[in-house]
């Protein structure tokens, strides 16, 4: 049976619609917070957070990416096999293990790979397919969000909406909030809010 042609445009109608659609509209894992300018312990105190929404996310083979300052996209962090991050849990991935970085809590995943640019920040989180299904910043000029000020507190980059892009100012704001830390930290950030998840190896090095 022939396609009639009001058919065939309701259907190219649909299809450039379902296309236009970003694929972080469907991400079920999304990075939340970035803390990419360090803490007064350390420029290199650097860590970021995932957080799950809608449904539970089997993470695993999937990579956590940065563009460096040659432009070449490097892995920071491939999850194990058997990761699942929870729905509304937060998943910590850091420089430092707790006993050498600001955060409270003791990260899910521990790498020296977590270098964060403090210009041209780009983050990438692509599925074991490779696809991205997420992304911080847009890899132009200033982080999007947060604070580095050289004689005052600095602050997290954190997601205003997670189910919007991540490539958008609209997306992320300044923190605000003072959770995570060490005790008597003058920083502002969120690390890991929810610190709960299924995995059998929760804090893993790459």
């Amino acid at each position: 049976m022939r396609m009639t042609f009001a058919l065939r445009i309701g259907f190219v109608c649909v299809l450039t619609v379902l296309l236009s659609i970003p694929l972080w509209a469907h991400a079920h894992a999304v990075i939340s917070e970035v803390m990419w300018m360090g803490t007064d312990v350390s420029t290199q105190d650097e860590w970021l957070e995932i957080t799950g929404i809608d449904t539970d996310t089997n993470l695993s083979g999937w990579k956590l990416t940065s563009v460096n300052t040659s432009g070449n996209e490097i892995t920071l962090v491939q999850f194990a096999s058997g990761t699942t991050l929870l729905t509304d849990a937060s998943w910590v991935v850091a420089r430092y293990p707790a006993a050498q970085s600001r955060l409270l809590e003791e990260p899910h995943n521990v790498t020296s790979s977590m270098t964060l640019p403090n210009s041209k920040l780009l983050l990438r989180l692509r599925n074991a397919q490779g696809s991205v299904v997420d992304q911080a910043d847009d890899g132009a000029g200033e982080p999007l969000a947060g604070a580095n000020p050289s004689g005052g507190p600095k602050a997290s980059m954190e997601r205003s909406n997670l189910h919007g892009s991540g490539a958008l100012k609209a997306s992320w704001k300044t923190s605000t909030a003072t959770f995570g830390w060490d005790e008597g930290a003058t920083i502002f950030g969120n690390p890991g809010s929810s610190i709960t998840s299924s995995s059998s190896s929760s804090n893993s090095s790459s």
